[in-house]
């Protein structure tokens, strides 16, 4: 009995191994029919989705599908079922058949890859946008720093005093030595070696000033042994400085000094003996210069 039904088990196999055989290489339509007899429309959707058929191939399925319906001898697809039932079938074979279709590993790789190039391809541009700002950002900051640097020179320059635009300068110095020199006696530089501006007067040792603003003057004086002497620089407005020389060890004794005023336009001047003290100045050594600072 056990013998008996392993052969029938087997004979089973082979038939339907037949029927398939057929179906593969395109055998009669009868063996079709016979093989499709055995399946249903979920049965058929769960073997497409386990060999991943492509949309072609599930097409041509569908379409055997309806060809075995129509000659099948199945009571499913008898005379007695309504054509609407049948079309209700088939549509929602082709829908899941559809979903199978769009659930294909390779289409839904696609569909990824397509989203992976798009959202790079926004990252990229958004790299390349912040980038462009960052530069602009960059410019903006060196423009605004010139713009500081400038506001500041300006303001700087609003209290910096005017450079001066007329040239007064000038240089005198003895030509040769002066002895008995009286009380307050004008020192006559006699000896121009520089004359800008034309406002020193070597005939009276007066200087004028052309223009207001403030003036340096430099006097420099030498005397000999035991003589002694005291110059004031003076100007039409007061004294401007003094300067003494004592009556030292060596041969020649001399002193300078420097002097910053501001004067009027048209003021006078001049260098002088200061009360008696003294009575010689040292040709050649003994000199006066001035310039003008700034208006």
């Amino acid at each position: 009995m056990y013998g008996s039904q392993n052969k029938s088990d087997i004979n089973k196999n082979i038939r339907m191994k037949g029927q398939i055989c057929q179906f593969k290489t395109g055998g009669s339509i009868m063996g079709l029919d016979r093989w499709f007899s055995r399946l249903n429309g979920f049965t058929l959707l769960i073997i497409m989705m386990y060999c991943k058929l492509e949309k072609g191939n599930v097409l041509t399925v569908l379409i055997l599908l309806f060809c075995n319906c129509i000659v099948s001898k199945d009571p499913h697809c008898s005379e007695e079922d309504s054509v609407e039932s049948f079309k209700e079938e088939f549509i929602a074979i082709k829908k899941e058949a559809s979903l199978v279709v769009n659930t294909d590993p390779d289409n839904v790789k696609i569909q990824s890859d397509a989203k992976y190039q798009a959202l790079l391809e926004r990252i990229l541009s958004i790299e390349k946008q912040l980038q462009t700002c960052q530069h602009n950002n960059a410019a903006m900051e060196d423009r605004i720093r010139t713009i500081e640097d400038n506001k500041y020179g300006s303001e700087r320059g609003l209290n910096r005093p005017a450079r001066a635009t007329t040239q007064v300068a000038f240089h005198a110095r003895l030509k040769n030595d002066l002895t008995s020199i009286g009380t307050n006696q004008p020192i006559v530089f006699d000896d121009v070696t520089l004359n800008n501006g034309n406002a020193y007067n070597a005939g009276d040792g007066i200087f004028i000033t052309p223009v207001a603003g403030v003036y340096v003057f430099v006097l420099s004086i030498m005397v000999v042994r035991e003589h002694h002497i005291s110059i004031t620089l003076k100007s039409t407005d007061g004294v401007i400085g003094i300067i003494y020389v004592d009556d030292g060890q060596f041969t020649y004794n001399s002193a300078s000094n420097v002097f910053l005023t501001r004067l009027n336009k048209g003021v006078h001047v001049w260098a002088r003996k200061e009360g008696t003290n003294g009575n010689f100045l040292h040709g050649g050594y003994s000199t006066i210069s001035g310039f003008l600072l700034f208006e």
